[in-house]
């Protein structure tokens, strides 16, 4: 994850910079744990974050019954997103960063604080 003004700035930094030939990497703010996220953003959000929580294991254990069994297709379809977030996505950007001399300067928090601030402006400027 990394905030878009930071992507627009690694942007503008591989147009001024740019090298020959076709060039991928990979951009990234600092890694943040999940439940570090959801809690920020629970807050920003004036939510509660339910007092209970389950099992990994047991979901994975339900989503593969589904696959054997129920095969119901909103299952199939939910199991995907909770894969999603329990797996560890990290990808470096060390070459980025020394080829370009770039950092991502906004956390992921303060992304999402900023991000949820906007939508609650939107939110409110169209009367929701």
């Amino acid at each position: 994850m990394i905030y878009k003004k930071d992507v627009a700035k690694a942007c503008r930094e591989i147009l001024i910079k740019k090298k020959r030939g076709i060039e991928v990497f990979n951009l990234a703010a600092a890694p943040i744990q999940m439940c570090d996220f959801v809690a920020r953003a629970a807050k920003n959000l004036d939510r509660r974050i339910p007092g209970f929580s389950i099992s990994p294991t047991l979901l994975k254990n339900f989503f593969q019954l589904n696959e054997k069994t129920l095969k119901i297709k909103k299952i199939r379809k939910f199991s995907e997103v909770i894969e999603k977030w329990l797996s560890d996505d990290v990808y470096s950007t060390e070459r980025f960063e020394r080829e370009y001399n770039f950092k991502a300067e906004t956390s992921i928090s303060e992304a999402l604080e900023r991000q949820i601030g906007w939508y609650q402006k939107q939110k409110e400027t169209r009367g929701d």
